[in-house]
């Protein structure tokens, strides 16, 4: 298995960013360490509380040192295991530790895989040919049930490209497991669990039989945590030896305890029933160890590619009567010590070596801010289609000398402005290559780009370092009326050899300060070797546009982007559902195309793609279907659908709190505002039983998916926070979920969580309880684990070159203290505009 790594960032690709080349596959990396924990359910549950009491601890506090935010995956943390088995599956997990290594600037991976291969859950998607050859080849031991239950629960889906049998939904076809009557969910887990047995029984053998390549067969029998290691180790864009770290537990003899100490080696080991002599015993299951042995074996140590040596921490421990009791033996005490100590040892390092190369190679805060815009820009271009003729107006503007005034691209919101220029930039670059300079700037993309005063500076900052790179220096300037005599100035920096384009998307977005409405901060009057594009929406609401009519009055100097053709609707559509591997049967092509219609722009066709049509199987009714009619109705189709979903209150709550915040918020913080949050916590609480008074992360996980994209990862702040796609998606949020009843108190709750007044805190509740005639209500108190809100962070350790010191193995640099100030820019930030949205000026 032959497997290529994306090479590390060097000067030529961030060369190439500045310079605004929106084919790059380089991906924004906000400041933060995202760390998933893999491991099975059972056996290694003192590792991983050693890892939560004396690991995790060190490294969110180091992290914090270096100006990192830390987060910690471990989908096994705060909720019971019935919950885990019924919400866990393969792609969950796989997207997990994809966006891991997207976002980490650490770390990525630490698995504690030992001797067991875990569960394997049944698979979601099944190929054509393996549902028919289940339901079509008789089992001995499930006979005809087998085959009904293969019908009843995998549907025939042919709006997948290719068709595939999906898994019904649990709730779908087991309606109990949502009934407020424990005994009927309890009948219906134990009828699930039957069921479950016999699909997991024929799917895997079906895969044996019909999947002729390996990773096939694989698919359709791993387990979670195959997949976990999978995506973290052989789908990892980067050298996985940079990112993960395996923490490997053996037990001598293990399998031979199975026969003396039955009831307490089984937590260790997967086991089956197996029935002999016509009775039936506990034994191991030896289909599971063989995946196992091929995974830990040959694929995680080097005959794939795998993992080397300095990446795993061996144990070798001899097995003891009871098991791994720390308590009765005092060989296992020691040996969590020393895991312990080793984890985060080598956990440390890594998250060293990475964040010195990180700021060496891509920490630079303008590089991370253009590359931002840039990839704003790039994503809004994608599957773009048709709009020949007005790309070929931006196109000829782009092309011609010296065109002395900018070019005013305009439109509806959503009619495709951003695309079209994105279109013409491509077109451009693939002409000339690297010898054009384009500067973008994608308004509504950071904060920094909607205060037109950082817009400024940025854009000067960016032309200082590409038209004079060999003087380091750059004056900064405090004063935004000298920004306005700089720009111009190194705008003339542009000859007809290296020609200067700046594309400003989004003029509308930007936030009436210093008087950036009006206008008049924007050159006009353009020197030699200068294009300047500006996109900005016509709607009356905006000013924008009517004030560059009055300024440039040129008919020339404006295009206007309208709304799609029937033929554009079609081909814009045919290529976001390819894309996503989806097709429409002609009856739902042609109800979608009636209403596609009367909203005939690309906003509202990519929204309905992705977030409608992509959700609709082959046996779908659609006069049944109510289709959204305009961009507006699809966002809130999408928000009635998770309410659906996942409860009105708990969506209401955690939307409202990404909606009120000002740049919005990181996972971390949106965690611990919901632990923090007594009705949802009730609620929760009156479900299900809790280890803790915790908010669970795989819960959001799920919300988090069935929002798409509309939700999108953004750094600010030095952090990286989850905010709304665009202007619409806030619109339509704000409206649902910041109504004058409820805003002030989610501008209230925030406040209190930028203020660290429930952090080292133990917070006051009801806790209430179902009793036989009603609800018993308790006044108690817990620690939610919130986070330190401190205003200045402790001092950051900086490299040196010595690797002398007792204790370092020589490979990390080592690190010590500057006097450098990191200042928590989150506070800062959120804290006063909470506390007056709020009314909490005292």
């Amino acid at each position: 298995m032959e497997r290529t790594f994306v090479a590390p960032v060097d000067e030529r690709q961030v060369s190439a960013i500045l310079n605004g080349d929106i084919s790059t596959r380089q991906e924004p990396r906000p400041r933060i360490v995202r760390l998933y924990l893999s491991s099975t359910v059972g056996d290694v549950d003192l590792e991983r509380e050693r890892l939560h009491a004396d690991v995790f601890p060190v490294l969110r506090r180091l992290s914090f040192e270096f100006g990192l935010q830390f987060h910690l995956i471990d989908l096994q943390h705060d909720l019971p295991l019935d919950l885990l088995d019924d919400r866990v599956n393969l792609d969950l997990v796989a997207r997990e530790v994809a966006l891991c290594q997207q976002l980490t600037v650490g770390p990525s991976l630490v698995t504690l895989l030992a001797q067991k291969y875990g569960r394997r859950p049944l698979p979601t998607v099944v190929p054509v040919k393996l549902w028919q050859h289940a339901v079509a080849t008789p089992d001995a031991t499930f006979g005809e049930e087998g085959h009904r239950q293969m019908k009843k629960w995998y549907r025939l889906d042919e709006n997948s490209v290719p068709p595939v049998y999906v898994l019904l939904k649990k709730t779908k076809g087991l309606r109990d497991l949502s009934s407020s009557d424990p005994k009927l969910v309890q009948a219906a887990r134990m009828e699930w669990d039957r069921v479950e047995k016999i699909l997991g029984k024929l799917t895997r053998t079906a895969a044996t039989a019909v999947c002729k390549e390996r990773a096939a067969r694989l698919a359709m029998t791993m387990s979670v945590c195959e997949a976990e290691l999978t995506q973290g180790i052989f789908q990892c864009a980067d050298d996985p030896n940079k990112h993960v770290v395996w923490m490997k537990r053996f037990l001598i003899s293990l399998k031979q305890q199975m026969l003396k100490e039955p009831d307490t080696a089984k937590q260790y080991l997967d086991t089956v029933i197996a029935v002999r002599a016509g009775r039936q015993r506990l034994d191991i299951d030896m289909d599971a160890q063989k995946l196992l042995n091929s995974l830990a074996d040959d694929k995680m140590v080097g005959k794939y590619v795998g993992l080397e040596k300095s990446n795993i921490q061996n144990y070798d421990l001899r097995w003891l009567t009871g098991g791994l009791d720390p308590a009765k033996h005092s060989t296992y005490q020691e040996y969590l010590d020393k895991f312990s100590k080793d984890a985060l040892h080598s956990l440390e390092q890594c998250l060293r070596r990475n964040f010195a190369s990180y700021e060496k190679q891509i920490g630079d805060p303008l590089y991370q801010e253009v590359l931002q815009n840039v990839q704003d820009l790039k994503k809004k271009t994608q599957n773009a289609e048709g709009r020949d003729e007005i790309v070929d107006r931006i196109e000829r503007y782009l092309l011609a000398t010296d065109p002395g005034r900018p070019l005013i691209v305009h439109g509806a919101v959503g009619s495709g402005k951003s695309a079209c220029v994105g279109q013409a930039i491509t077109r451009l670059r693939e002409r000339y290559g690297n010898s054009v300079s384009i500067v973008i700037r994608a308004i509504e993309a950071t904060p920094s780009s909607r205060n037109v005063r950082e817009l400024l500076h940025g854009i000067c900052l960016q032309l200082h370092k590409i038209y004079s790179p060999s003087d380091p220096e750059y004056r900064v300037i405090d004063s935004f009326r000298d920004l306005l005599t700089r720009l111009p100035k190194l705008m003339t920096l542009a000859s007809s050899n290296h020609p200067l384009f700046l594309i400003l998307d989004g003029l509308d977005h930007l936030l009436p300060l210093y008087g950036a409405l009006n206008l008049e901060w924007l050159p006009l009057e353009l020197p030699d070797s200068v294009h300047l594009v500006i996109t900005t929406a016509e709607e009356p609401v905006y000013r924008c546009f009517p004030e560059l009519q009055n300024r440039l009055g040129e008919a020339a100097s404006f295009v206007q982007v309208s709304d799609l053709s029937s033929a554009e609707i079609k081909q814009l559509a045919d290529s976001i559902m390819a894309s996503q591997r989806r097709a429409l049967t002609q009856t739902q092509w042609t109800a979608f195309l009636d209403t596609a219609e009367l909203c005939p722009t690309p906003q509202f066709v990519k929204l309905a793609c992705e977030h409608v049509l992509r959700h609709w199987p082959s046996d779908l009714d659609i006069s049944h279907v109510s289709i959204p009619a305009t961009a507006r109705d699809v966002v809130f189709s999408v928000f009635e659908r998770a309410e659906h979903e996942f409860g009105w209150q708990y969506v209401n709550h955690a939307l409202g709190y990404i909606t009120a915040a000002k740049h919005g918020l990181s996972e971390p913080e949106l965690l611990d505002v919901l632990s923090c949050d007594e009705k949802i916590m009730d609620e929760l609480v009156m479900k299900t039983e809790l280890p803790r008074r915790r908010f669970p992360f795989l819960l959001w996980s799920e919300l988090r998916q069935a929002l798409g994209n509309l939700l999108v990862f953004s750094g600010v702040d030095n952090s990286c926070v989850m905010r709304w796609s665009c202007h619409l998606v806030q619109q339509v949020a704000e409206d649902r979920y910041l109504t004058r009843t409820v805003k002030r108190d989610r501008h209230s709750a925030l406040a209190d969580f930028f203020l660290g007044r429930w952090h080292g805190v133990a917070k006051p509740y009801r806790c209430k309880q179902r009793v036989e005639d009603g609800i018993l209500a308790t006044d108690m108190e817990e620690d939610r684990d919130v986070m330190a809100q401190p205003l200045v962070f402790p001092s950051a350790p900086t490299e040196v070159r010595n690797g002398e010191e007792e204790g370092d193995d020589g490979d990390a640099p080592v690190m010590t203290s500057d006097a450098t100030l990191r200042y928590n820019l989150r506070k800062l930030s959120e804290l006063p505009y909470h506390l007056v949205e709020s009314g909490r000026l005292q």
